[in-house]
């Protein structure tokens, strides 16, 4: 092997290796509370939607993840509930179990609700798995944008006359 050929390798399975170690999968803390902490969950990728949901919810998430600042937040600490650091990062990503890639940041939404970025991601393909306590925030996230900024998100009303099948089931289901 020639020194550069070497040189590459060694590179390669640094990279390799810094990414098995910073990389969290299963091990994340799940949060469904009251808390400021929104979407801390991991989804059962055996019941993922084979057709997404774009509907004014998603929509309105995408708008205010769009619109975020970034940073870190204690979410894993069940104490904690609404603690953030902007300008942070994480050192390491964090994979769903369908393959998505999250940032290695929190965004705290115009609202104040810190969520990460495979919520939009979650609303969109395991809305059934989405917990009541997170359902609630969703809908009062999509309220707040609706009301602060006006013309942008869609109405409310139409969400409000949906059957319950988008409620999502509870923080025990999960």
């Amino acid at each position: 092997m020639t020194p550069m050929s070497c040189r590459a390798t060694a590179t390669a399975l640094f990279l390799a290796l810094l990414l098995a170690i910073t990389t969290t999968r299963a091990t994340a803390k799940h949060r469904a509370d009251s808390s400021k902490y929104f979407l801390f969950i991991e989804p059962d990728v055996t019941k993922k939607s084979d057709a997404p949901v774009d509907d004014e919810l998603t929509q309105s998430l995408e708008q205010a993840l769009s619109m975020a600042e970034t940073g870190t937040s204690d979410y894993s600490n069940p104490k904690c509930q609404g603690k953030f650091n902007v300008g942070s990062g994480y050192r390491g990503l964090h994979f769903s179990e369908d393959g998505q890639v999250s940032s290695a940041v929190d965004h705290r939404l115009p609202n104040g609700l810190i969520t990460n970025s495979l919520s939009v991601h979650y609303v969109r393909f395991y809305r059934p798995q989405i917990p009541r306590t997170e359902m609630k925030k969703l809908k009062d996230l999509h309220e707040f944008m609706v009301k602060k900024y006006p013309g942008q998100s869609k109405n409310l009303a139409s969400i409000n006359q949906r059957p319950n099948s988008d409620q999502g089931e509870t923080e025990d289901d999960l």
